[in-house]
């Protein structure tokens, strides 16, 4: 009995033991299965771009959670991406990429941290402006930005100046921009400041210094200038037909001149009017230029603008040089009264279509006849020995002897070289000037050098010309000579000063000595056209030179004047008034057509 209680107490034991290891499947099993996992959520919280990076771990208690990058580019506008974090409005717990955490017991979302880009502003200063309004850039521009220029929207204006743009410093020795630009935002707010260069214009002729003539559906052009000693203005020039027109003073039309101001001499010269000169004892206007015919034609008119039948034919007269055809470019008045006048002649030789063109000169006497001591019948060709050769210009020295510039290709290589000649008081080459032996001097700058314009320095007597040359561009160019005709290595680079006012198109047309020896070129500057590399943006330009020929620093604040008369506009000629004053005169294009342009500049 014994012995069967104690194996009934074994089989219980057992039976306990196997039920409590799981073997049954009851309740308390149950609660012993795997242990729960949670997942971390990335949200953009507010992106406007890019993608949120998605985690597919699950992570159980305690585990270790790697954060992730911005993968996906998550962008905001206006917003720099700088993290994650446990709360939407950023004051949870922040995390970088690849920072750890040890995951709790419940699903964990990071959100996207944004922190706002700082930004920055662009202020425009007049800088002094007299009139008109500031522009206003309300943007509000990231590091990085382009911002865009402003223009004048607001007719900025500053007494005696131009505006020239937009300088990052007031003095105008930052970064220029023109309206449009564009330059990335660094750092920082900028002012951008009116950038004034002065103008020299004179307000009491006209109000601003410059004058256009307006004349509707009628092209017209100035050729050249001249002043008169009571300081009115004549302008010579072409529209329908050649004209001459005087203003007053202050710029209005003249109306005792002619016909209410200007003369019109379709009638006689049925071509264009290139030149005017002064007779210094009588003030009579002697015109040059060339008809239809092909002919030099010279005339004269009274001071008031009455043509002056005692010239010549009835006021003027005609000058047939033999050849296909001839031009008069400039014209001069002697001491003794003998009128000179200088262009060139073209001549087809061999019937192929080349053109040869020579040197032409001829002088009339004060009655208008032509001189028949000069030349032969008053008449002188000159042929280098190039296949182009023209005058421009002409000057008379205090000897009587005629200096003429213009350019040639007598160094045959094709291109031309400026070349200045010097005639005795009979027409013949004065073979003691120039170093070539032969009566003239040239001077080779660049592929083209052409002399337009041509003055004597009273003081001694030395020669200056004026013009361009294409050097990667065009440039004015002076050039001067002593009284032998060689070069002044006293004046600029042995001889020769360039400049250019702006970096392509320069180009210098006349030139003038004011009375205390300085030297003021005029002609036009322009820039690039960006499609067809053709000049555009073309303005009135002046320099003014020192004696050495180095810019003088008193005009304009540099040397350099640039006057922009709202078109393409270019000054065709110059001259200086009695009381120091710069006239300049030309034309301005606008909407296809061509008007008057005169300037007046302060000294």
């Amino acid at each position: 009995m014994f012995k069967s209680l104690t194996r009934l107490a074994f089989l219980v034991l057992v039976t306990a033991h196997f039920t409590g290891c799981g073997g049954g499947g009851g309740s308390d099993g149950a609660a012993s299965s795997t242990a729960p996992t949670y997942t971390v959520t990335y949200e953009g919280n507010g992106s406007t771009g890019g993608s949120v990076p998605a985690d597919t771990n699950k992570y159980a208690a305690g585990k270790t959670v790697t954060v992730l990058g911005n993968t996906g580019n998550l962008a905001k506008t206006g917003f720099s991406f700088a993290g994650w974090n446990t709360q939407a409005d950023g004051n949870g717990t922040t995390y970088t990429p690849a920072q750890t955490f040890a995951m709790g017991s419940a699903n964990v979302t990071l959100y996207a941290k944004w922190t706002t880009n700082p930004t920055y502003t662009v202020t425009y200063n007049g800088n002094g402006n007299t009139g008109g309004t500031i522009p206003t850039d309300a943007v509000h521009y990231e590091t990085g930005q382009m911002a865009s220029v402003l223009d004048n929207s607001g007719s900025l204006v500053k007494t005696g100046n131009d505006f020239a743009g937009w300088n990052t410093q007031a003095d105008g020795s930052g970064t220029t921009y023109a309206a449009s630009q564009t330059f990335a935002m660094g750092t920082a707010n900028v002012t951008l400041y009116a950038l004034w260069t002065a103008n020299q214009l004179d307000p009491t002729f006209d109000g601003d210094g410059k004058v256009v003539d307006l004349t509707p559906n009628i092209s017209k052009s100035a050729s050249d200038v001249a002043v008169q000693t009571d300081g009115k203005i004549l302008v010579a020039g072409n529209s329908t037909g050649p004209f001459l027109t005087r203003y007053n003073t202050d710029g209005t039309l003249d109306t005792t001149f002619g016909s209410s101001g200007s003369r019109d001499f379709s009638g006689v010269l049925a071509g264009k009017v290139t030149a005017i000169a002064i007779q210094p004892s009588d003030q009579k206007i002697v015109v040059a230029g060339y008809g239809d015919s092909g002919d030099l034609i010279v005339g004269r008119l009274a001071a008031n603008g009455d043509p002056d039948m005692s010239f010549g034919l009835g006021s003027y007269q005609g000058i047939d040089l033999g050849t296909a055809y001839d031009t008069a470019t400039a014209v001069t008045i002697q001491p003794d009264g003998g009128i000179v006048v200088v262009g060139f002649t073209g001549t087809n030789p061999d019937g192929n279509g080349v053109i040869a063109e020579d040197i032409a000169l001829a002088r009339l006497d004060a009655n208008g006849a032509l001189d028949t001591s000069f030349g032969t019948g008053g008449m002188v060709i000159t042929g280098l020995a190039g296949s182009s050769d023209a005058a421009y210009a002409v000057a008379i020295q205090p000897d009587g002897a005629i200096v003429v510039a213009g350019s040639s290709e007598v160094n045959g290589t094709g291109n031309l070289d400026i070349v200045l000649l010097r005639y005795n008081s009979d027409g013949t080459l004065d073979n003691t000037f120039g170093t070539s032996g032969y009566g003239y001097e040239t001077t080779d700058i660049g592929a083209l050098d052409v002399g337009m314009s041509v003055v004597i320095q009273p003081s001694d007597h030395k020669i200056v010309v004026a013009g361009y040359s294409e050097m990667n561009g065009y440039a004015f160019v002076l050039a001067r000579y002593n009284t032998d005709g060689s070069p002044d290595s006293n004046f600029g680079d042995t001889g020769v000063v360039t400049t250019a006012i702006k970096p392509f198109y320069n180009f210098a047309l006349d030139l003038a000595i004011q009375s205390d020896g300085k030297l003021v070129a005029a002609g036009s500057v322009g820039d690039v056209d960006s499609i067809t590399s053709s000049l555009t943006n073309q303005d009135f330009a002046l320099a003014r030179y020192n004696t050495n020929g180095t810019l003088d620093t008193t005009f304009g604040g540099d040397g350099m004047v640039v006057t922009d008369f709202g078109g393409e506009s270019e000054a065709q000629a110059i001259a200086i008034k009695a009381d120091g004053k710069i006239v300049a005169a030309g034309r301005v294009v606008t909407s296809g057509d061509s008007d008057v342009a005169i300037a007046v500049y302060t000294p």
